[in-house]
């Protein structure tokens, strides 16, 4: 009788191990309250797991790595990051992007959304690649980041180095002293899509540009470039951070601190103190900005 159920239950294991909206281990409350300790593998965007001594040593990739834990795709479904999927509610009118020319002093509210008096990025000549470059510095991942298939056919080799834009998580839920969010920005600048959210992390940093290797440039190689004045993008880690196990620990939070939001969503009226502003009456009485507005 018991192997007649495990015969009929196999089907349904297998459909939901495939099922790309099924949820996983760190989605299901068991109702216990406490903090999940986040000691976990680090795996690259091949499905590689990242261990001391790796030649080359490859940044971590978060939709593997947390993707196990968690559903990407539901994640991806986030306000944050479908903003490029035509199929969803555009909501109530929000800020738009605002690109800028300073030459002719034109600036052009920016969005995919259908929010009245915005423009579309396409309809500017911004496809997925240069809206990642030019706005990823306020992006945390995904979205237009991973919109590779809209890329014209000479960004192929150049995606295949830089790397897809994923989500990065510890944008807003890695609570660690040592998260640098402005590190961001600066691989942004450098194409260096993969390498960005472990640039951040509090045990990682990362040297060279992706824009500064040719099309053909192996990125599994290592190997220097030509020109003594360029360097490729390479990840150095903390290795006192790998356990014995070759697991690293993260500070994760599930309600995000105010703090990971202030990076993008926080600005001063020009030519003011910040002491001049007054603070907002819902965080100086304890809220979180999450305690109202929905995230992810």
């Amino acid at each position: 009788m018991s192997l007649l159920f495990l015969l009929l239950l196999a089907p349904r294991i297998v459909f939901a191990q495939n099922d790309s909206t099924a949820p996983k281990l760190g989605d299901v409350s068991d109702g216990n309250r406490s903090v999940p300790v986040h000691l976990i593998d680090l795996y690259d965007a091949d499905t590689m797991l990242v261990r001391p001594g790796d030649q080359p040593m490859l940044p971590f990739s978060t939709k593997v790595t947390c993707g196990k834990c968690h559903n990407y795709a539901k994640v991806s479904a986030g306000w944050h990051f479908n903003a490029a999927d035509s199929n969803v509610s555009h909501g109530r009118r929000g800020h738009p992007w605002i690109l800028v020319d300073q030459k002719t002093g034109t600036q052009l509210p920016l969005s995919s959304r259908d929010w009245a008096g915005t423009f579309k990025p396409e309809q500017v000549g911004l496809d997925p690649w240069n809206f990642a470059q030019t706005f990823g510095r306020h992006l945390p991942g995904g979205g237009w980041g991973e919109q590779s298939k809209r890329d014209s056919p000479e960004l192929f080799w150049r995606r295949a180095i830089s790397g897809e834009f994923e989500i990065n998580c510890l944008s807003c839920h890695d609570v660690e002293a040592g998260h640098d969010q402005a590190e961001y920005a600066n691989q942004m600048r450098r194409q260096n899509f993969r390498w960005a959210a472990a640039a951040t992390s509090g045990f990682a940093s990362v040297r060279g540009a992706a824009k500064d290797v040719p099309d053909n440039y192996d990125i599994y190689s290592g190997l220097p470039l030509n020109d003594p004045k360029l360097t490729s993008p390479s990840i150095t880690y903390d290795l006192s951070r790998f356990n014995a196990q070759g697991k690293v620990l993260f500070d994760i939070k599930r309600r995000i601190p105010n703090e990971r939001c202030y990076y993008c969503h926080s600005t001063r009226i020009a030519h003011t103190e910040r002491w001049e502003a007054e603070e907002d009456i819902h965080l100086t009485s304890g809220m979180l900005c999450v305690d109202c507005h929905r995230n992810g």
